[in-house]
């Protein structure tokens, strides 16, 4: 036998090294592209629901104020801690009748950090509040 036939494929030649390489590199590429993506979505995902949160607490806030005094209006929240997004809240009333109550519409929008503008919705309605003459429903009144 020939010297030449005994020391064949001992290890990796350098090409081949190369070439395991440049794959393992580009798969290596698309994970952190993947990742990247990931974490922009979750930043966009708690905006979302801070700027919900932030309607919701108008809506509830709206529901503590007396009926008479529920109007349209705006304002812009206290900047949330850890989070660099600017919010501004504005609130549109609208009175019905037959039976009496008003429509609301709580809108939150702030800019992502690439300048679009986003924003979220909630609407509610808020009717008089009419006293039971018995006290809460199914209790006697406290005077009986």
């Amino acid at each position: 036998m020939s010297r030449r036939a005994q020391i064949s494929h001992a290890g990796f030649t350098l090409v081949e090294a190369l070439i395991a390489l440049t794959v393992l590199s580009i798969g290596l590429m698309g994970l952190a592209h993947l990742q990247m993506r990931v974490f922009a979505s979750s930043g966009h995902s708690k905006t979302q629901t801070i700027a919900v949160n932030l309607a919701q607490q108008k809506l509830e806030s709206l529901r503590a104020t007396p009926y008479d005094s529920i109007e349209s209006g705006a304002d812009a929240p206290e900047p949330q801690v850890g989070h660099n997004a600017h919010f501004t809240r504005r609130w549109i009333v609208a009175d019905r009748s037959a039976p009496d109550y008003k429509a609301i519409r709580i809108t939150t929008a702030w800019q992502t950090p690439d300048g679009e503008a986003r924003s979220v919705s909630l609407g509610s309605f808020i009717a008089r509040s009419i006293a039971h003459p018995l006290g809460p429903v199914g209790l006697p009144a406290a005077d009986e």
